[in-house]
């Protein structure tokens, strides 16, 4: 797939992950326009959700990219937060990334 076409697919994800959440910040509920499409699996760790909306959730910069608590800046945060507040969407992610079943089994191998 050529660079521009993916880059065309990234800004209709955005846009429907944005409309998803009405463009509110999850995690501190501003509502802007311009509020970020953040991926719950990062694109680089699972190229096949890249453009799955339910791999997406809406931030402002700030929760996204910057605060101290930011999904950049502390993704341990992030991950404990997505569990504890939107467990059916990181429980969907963990699955769909392969990382809960990699996790079971390790599990099962120490017991």
């Amino acid at each position: 797939m050529k660079r521009s076409e993916v880059k065309k697919l990234d800004k209709e994800w955005s846009l429907k992950v944005r409309e998803r959440y009405k463009f509110k910040c999850q995690v501190c509920g501003s509502v802007k326009h311009n509020n970020n499409a953040a991926h719950i699996i990062p694109k680089h760790a699972n190229k096949e959700l890249r453009h799955d909306v339910r791999n997406g959730i809406c931030l402002c910069f700030r929760c996204h990219k910057v605060g101290p608590l930011a999904f950049h800046q502390n993704p341990l945060w992030f991950n404990k937060w997505m569990r504890r507040n939107k467990y059916k969407q990181w429980r969907w992610a963990m699955i769909a990334s392969g990382i809960t079943k990699a996790k079971e089994e390790t599990n099962e191998m120490h017991s």
